[in-house]
């Protein structure tokens, strides 16, 4: 019979440090790719923003790639759904 003593280890450790989850983000300092100019705006809590006009140039920003928001392109905080799944306690454990 196997013991279960090293998944014990393992589930202790997961619940410890998920305890320890860094505070979401509220603003982002979003930067403009074409004048390079940068303000801070508060951040949606239940929307991902998908437009948003440069207040210096008139660019229109939008997502990049994979990102679900300009914020997640162009800021330097994320949008606050993806901040709660890039914590450890949105992460699958894993066993050694």
């Amino acid at each position: 019979m196997k013991s279960l003593f090293p998944f014990i280890i393992v589930t202790i450790f997961v619940f410890a440090s998920c305890s320890e989850n860094p505070e979401i983000a509220t603003h982002s300092t979003i930067t403009c790719p074409h004048c390079g100019f940068s303000k801070t705006e508060e951040l949606p809590q239940d929307v991902c923003l998908l437009m948003y006009d440069c207040t210096n140039c008139g660019a229109i920003l939008t997502p990049e790639g994979d990102d679900c928001c300009v914020f997640c392109t162009y800021g330097d905080h994320k949008c606050p759904s993806i901040q709660e799944k890039e914590n450890c306690c949105a992460s699958e454990p894993t066993t050694p």
